[in-house]
């Protein structure tokens, strides 16, 4: 079993890994939909993130 690792991450770190996550999840539902059906919250819900953060 690998250790877990006792690095931290940076604000900057997270901030880039969240932005990734929100990319990734707006193009994902693009594709899959298209712009118009394409909302913030459903790009936030689909990026992991929990309804009110989303919304």
């Amino acid at each position: 079993m690998p250790l877990k690792s006792d690095k931290r991450l940076t604000q900057a770190e997270r901030t880039e890994i969240s932005d990734n996550r929100m990319l990734e999840a707006a193009v994902s539902l693009i594709v899959d939909y298209g712009p118009s059906a394409t909302s913030l919250k459903e790009i936030g819900l689909r990026a992991g993130y929990s309804r009110g953060l989303a919304g």
